[in-house]
């Protein structure tokens, strides 16, 4: 469970609730992945608020339908910014330094760590894959490339 101090007195209450709410149930689905994937999940994430194809992007897709979230509920923008936004807080909170994420006094951590106002210092999900620190990229994978029959080649 998310530390959630109480929404009273917040500017935007519905969001701070949806947030902690959902971004827990997020970080538990992707647990399991690992950080290079995590990664290209937010680069590629499809705009459903936008008929052309030129939205694409976790962090554009916020930059293009942010607003929505407040200002237009239950519009196809505003569900792709909030898609957006909890993808990306859930993978900050498993692949931020040090497993930890605060934000709008939320607090989404991927690991055990000191002072965790969590109750009983529990981790919010507790990240399943060994990834590097955030501040490495993972080693490169090793290719060969090799003939396929004469119709050209491939990286293996």
């Amino acid at each position: 469970m998310t530390h959630t101090p109480s929404s009273a007195g917040h500017p935007h209450p519905r969001l701070r609730d949806m947030l902690a709410a959902l971004v827990p149930l997020r970080m538990h689905e992707l647990a399991a992945v690992d950080w290079h994937q995590l990664q290209l999940h937010l680069d590629a994430l499809p705009c459903r608020g936008c008929k052309e194809d030129t939205c694409r992007g976790a962090a554009t897709i916020l930059g293009a339908h942010g607003d929505a979230l407040l200002y237009t509920p239950g519009t196809p923008a505003s569900a792709a910014a909030r898609r957006a936004l909890v993808d990306g807080l859930a993978i900050a909170g498993l692949t931020a330094e040090g497993g930890v994420y605060s934000w709008l006094d939320l607090h989404f951590c991927g690991r055990i760590h000191e002072e965790c106002p969590n109750p009983g210092g529990r981790p919010t999900v507790p990240r399943l894959v060994d990834d590097p620190p955030p501040n490495q990229r993972p080693e490169p994978r090793h290719t060969e490339t090799v003939e396929l029959n004469g119709s050209g080649r491939a990286a293996l």
